[in-house]
């Protein structure tokens, strides 16, 4: 092997992987920056889960998070951990919560919490494809 042909192999060797080119590769193999929820195009939904992340960064509370909160739920637990999220939620700035949607915000975080963020983006992207909204473009 010449020298030209050994420099031509190391280019070669450089050059960067292709994107994902389908939904499957872009849902399996996808990059994604953990607390950014860049995949949801949704900017309501991506600004609940993006505080909720935050908050629950911020007060240390993955751990209680991975809990089953009972019979009630996270919303009707009683739980003053609850009553700091949705604090530190407001405080970082989303106010608009009803008691529905930060229920669903919780129990999204619950699936992080318990599975990490890779998977419930897999989870998220596939229950978009499911219904035929196209998370990917052609």
């Amino acid at each position: 092997m010449d020298t030209e042909e050994s420099q031509d192999q190391e280019v070669l060797t450089l050059v960067p992987p292709e994107p994902p080119t389908t939904e499957d590769e872009f849902i399996e193999n996808g990059d994604f920056v953990k607390g950014q929820f860049d995949y949801i195009k949704n900017n309501s939904e991506k600004r609940m889960l993006q505080t909720a992340y935050q908050a629950i960064n911020i007060l240390e509370l993955w751990n209680y998070m991975k809990e089953d909160p009972g019979g009630n739920g996270f919303v009707f637990s009683g739980d003053i951990r609850v009553r700091k999220i949705y604090n530190k939620i407001e405080e970082l700035g989303y106010q608009g919560h009803s008691g529905s949607s930060f229920g669903c915000t919780l129990r999204d975080m619950q699936i992080i919490a318990q599975k990490g963020e890779k998977e419930y983006r897999k989870i998220y992207l596939l229950g978009l494809k499911r219904k035929g909204i196209a998370i990917i473009n052609p």
